[in-house]
Order: structure tokens, then C-alpha cells, then sequence
């Protein structure tokens, strides 16, 4: 399915290391608008675990980036190596994006092509997932006989995972989220998934079916029945719920992953733990101390400030919270206003 000569347009290394045998491989996969939260990402990684470790990063849209402040990571930990991968586009523009989901989801897809003459297997995180402890055993897990090993997704709804029947995924399948993997690159290179793959989404397209998630719902219908499951510990979500529980980490989270539509490199989604990396890397500008009012591409945004009042209270900070929930009521009352002077019943 992916011709790896054909899927690249250039290969850089930024940052080289000397061979060991212990190097790991993880990968990061995005478009321009997100490279400095793979970089808060990776310095999290790093200020974390002491193993060598070599960064792949695919990415489209940035080849006038300056990719050598991935070297100032090395104040953090130095070692490590970076290796950045310029990705043809064309060969995804056929597929489904929404919204909020852009091409750049497919490419974690490429990962086995593009890697599996380097590693037999590859971690690959979202550039929205922080590491908070050591995740050297996860490269440990047993991969015989799997495709990947991931963390079973808790927040969609099953009704919806059901109606993936239509393409031969039956309603006992466990669903995983993709944020977080572990590719085992020469399992996957020597079976038939990518031919899989591309049945799938040929009968996708066909149907005319519209995925909510259409990455991870393609790659769940590939790779069924040959999944590692993995604790939530290594891709916990629960972030918008249960946000304090990451300030002393009481559980252990390895991987925690801000999923939503609000990050916490948004105003709304502020979060210390989060904050305490970012300000660390090369990459803050004062991000965060964005004007309460400023516009969020969200239907009924006005929602997003009870969350992060929520969110906010949980964690201590009460005045902000007090702040966010204030600007919530008002732009509630606001919209209720114009709802009620065109005639539209307010629910």
C-alpha cells in the first residue's frame, strides 16, 4: 500500500547517536501546526527515562522549519537522536478527514513502511501524550504474533464502535485507542495488513460511511483479532474528569493523553503538569497567557469554560476557576439572548 521510495520527499537527520543495541525507536507523526508539542512531548520522554532513545518524526508542511532546536533537548537528556521524515501528501488525500481529525492521522499508518528496515518495532505517541515515569518496559511487552499492542478505548460511545459491523467488526471486538502504539514492524511487514488496510478502506469509501475517528477505526478493522492489550496506564485519557489525579500521580500514569478537542496548550485546557514541561522547552513564548476571550473553534464553545472551570477547581486553582465559570454564565446568557430575539427555543 505505501511505496516508501514514493511516500518520502526527503529524510534529515537532525541529531545522530552512537549504535547500541538498547536504542529504542519512537515516533511522532504531524503537520507543521503541532512540532513544538511533539518537542514538549519528547522532552518529556526524556526527562523521564535515562535509555537511548531515536526520535522519528513524520511530518508534512514544515520544509522551511529549522529542526535543530531539537538539539537544545539535550539540556534535558542527551541521549537521544532525531531523524525528521518529509512526507508526500498525495498519497492521502483520497481519505476521509473531519473537522477536527486532518490528513496527518494516516500517517502513523506509513510507520512499519517507512521503519521496518531500521527496527522490528517502533512506539509511537500522539504529540498530544505526555510521559510522567519510566516506559523502558514497555518495549518489553511480547509481540509474537501481533500486529501492535495498545490501550482499549473507554470514551466512545459502543453503539457507535457497533456500527463498524458493517465492515466485519462484530460487537465483542475489543476497540483500541490509537494515540498510543507499539508497532511490531516486522510482524506487520510480513503478514498482509497493509493489503487489509487497503480493503478496508476501499470499503469505506464504497459505503459512503462516515468514521468518527477514521485512523483508529481503520486500523481497529486491520488489525482485529492480532492486538497486545496494553493497561490504561500507558495511554491514560481521563484527563478532563479526573485532572488532579496527575498532579502527584498516585497511580502510576506512564503516558497520559490530553484527548479532546481542547489540548492543554489552549487556554481552556490549562493543566500545571503539562505547563511545568512546556516551559522547559525551547519552544515557550508565554503560550499559555492567551486572553480569556479569545476565540475557540468550537459549536456552543461557551461549554468548554464549565469544563475547564471544572477542571480548574479540581486542581486548586479556584480564582481561575471562578474566572472561566464566570465567562461561562456570560456567554450562556449571550447566546440565549440571540437564540430567544430569532424565535429558536433555548434547550
Amino acid at each position: 500500500m505505501f511505496d516508501k521510495e514514493k511516500l518520502l520527499t526527503s529524510v534529515i537527520p537532525i541529531r545522530t547517536h552512537q549504535p547500541a543495541a538498547t536504542v529504542q525507536h519512537i515516533v511522532y507523526a504531524a503537520d507543521q501546526n503541532y512540532i513544538r508539542h511533539i518537542g514538549t512531548s519528547m522532552l518529556s520522554v526524556l526527562a523521564n527515562n535515562r535509555f537511548p532513545i531515536h526520535f522519528h518524526l513524520l511530518v508534512s508542511g514544515s520544509e522551511n522549519y529549522d529542526f535543530d532546536i531539537f538539539n537544545q533537548l539535550e539540556n534535558i537528556n542527551p541521549n537521544y537522536a532525531v531523524t525528521v521524515y518529509h512526507l508526500n501528501t498525495d498519497y492521502f488525500s483520497t481519505l476521509q478527514t473531519t473537522s477536527y481529525f486532518t490528513i496527518a492521522m494516516y500517517y502513523r499508518m506509513c510507520i512499519p513502511a517507512i521503519l521496518g528496515d531500521i527496527s522490528d518495532t517502533a512506539l509511537y505517541l500522539d504529540t498530544d501524550v505526555l510521559c510522567l515515569g519510566d516506559i523502558s518496559e514497555l518495549f518489553t511487552v511480547n509481540l509474537d504474533r501481533k500486529l501492535l499492542a495498545a490501550v482499549p478505548e473507554t470514551t466512545l460511545y459502543r453503539a457507535y464502535i457497533n456500527k463498524l459491523n458493517v465492515f466485519g467488526f462484530r460487537s465483542t471486538d475489543p476497540y483500541f485507542n490509537s494515540g498510543v502504539l507499539l508497532f511490531n514492524n516486522k510482524f506487520w511487514n510480513e503478514s498482509s495488513t497493509y493489503t487489509i488496510l487497503s480493503e478496508k478502506i476501499r470499503q469505506v469509501e464504497l459505503s459512503k460511511f462516515i468514521l468518527a475517528c477514521p485512523d483508529q477505526d481503520l486500523l481497529n478493522l486491520s488489525c482485529k483479532g492480532k492486538v497486545g492489550w496494553l493497561p490504561d496506564s500507558y495511554n491514560w485519557i481521563h484527563w478532563h474528569h479526573r485532572a488532579e489525579e496527575l498532579n502527584d500521580n498516585p497511580n502510576n500514569i506512564r503516558l497520559v493523553h490530553f484527548i479532546g478537542g481542547t489540548k492543554p496548550w489552549h487556554h481552556l485546557g490549562f493543566h500545571p503538569v503539562y505547563d511545568s514541561f512546556y516551559k522547559k522547552s525551547p519552544w515557550y513564548d508565554g503560550y499559555f497567557h492567551q486572553n480569556l476571550k479569545t476565540t475557540l473553534h468550537f459549536s456552543n464553545s461557551y461549554q468548554k469554560y464549565k469544563q475547564a472551570a471544572n477542571r480548574l477547581w479540581q486542581q486548586g486553582n479556584k480564582k481561575q476557576a471562578l474566572a472561566y465559570y464566570k465567562e461561562y454564565l456570560l456567554r450562556k446568557f449571550n447566546l440565549m439572548k440571540q437564540k430567544s430575539s430569532l424565535g429558536v427555543t433555548y434547550l
